[in-house]
């Protein structure tokens, strides 16, 4: 498991590691692109508790001011949240 606390990871590590860790921590303790909010953050598959599924762009916003609005809501507009990226399904991660 990876420790959000006290060490910065490059969004590859932090995908790997998606079903491992919550997504406010990621927000409020790595610094994250607009791709990477919309696509992991703001995305149901993730979002595994109710505290991260009432996780809103202003939300991501207030703890990374270092991202654009217009960007994040661009990258709502064309994301398929359907669409499989290299991070594995739920069902396939805790098998």
């Amino acid at each position: 498991m990876i420790d959000l606390n006290t060490k910065q990871y490059s969004l590859d590590i932090i995908k790997k590691h998606i079903y491992e860790v919550n997504l406010w921590d990621i927000i409020k303790k790595q610094k994250i692109n607009e791709e990477f909010a919309v696509k992991y953050i703001l995305n149901p598959r993730y979002q595994l508790t109710e505290s991260e599924r009432c996780l809103t762009v202003d939300d991501i916003l207030f703890f990374q001011p270092n991202l654009n609005r217009e960007k994040m809501l661009l990258h709502l507009k064309i994301i398929n949240f359907d669409d499989d990226d290299s991070v594995d399904k739920f069902d396939t991660y805790i098998k």
